[in-house]
């Protein structure tokens, strides 16, 4: 029997009650999410995280979601993540 790791899931909100209401969700049903407040924030956490999910607001302060979602795909594709069988289907 195989053990399947833990899915990491990323919520990039600005708003706290969101936020929160988010995580305990999330929580409720087992999971572990990280939170991040800004887009950058969000990238940044991308970056070292690879996530396996994203819930991302589109209106956020600075840089909006879709920038942010552009930005996570340049990620993805420059360090070949879409590689791996399980994760190409997530890019599109």
């Amino acid at each position: 029997m195989t053990s399947q790791r833990p899915k990491k899931i990323l919520v990039v909100e600005d708003e706290p009650d969101i936020a929160e209401l988010g995580r305990h969700y999330l929580e409720k049903e087992g999971f572990h999410p990280s939170i991040a407040k800004t887009g950058l924030e969000g990238l940044a956490f991308t970056r070292s995280l690879w996530p396996d999910l994203v819930i991302l607001d589109l209106m956020l302060p600075q840089m909006d979601g879709f920038e942010v979602c552009k930005a996570a795909m340049e990620i993805a594709a420059a360090a070949n993540w879409s590689e791996s069988p399980e994760r190409s289907h997530q890019l599109t």
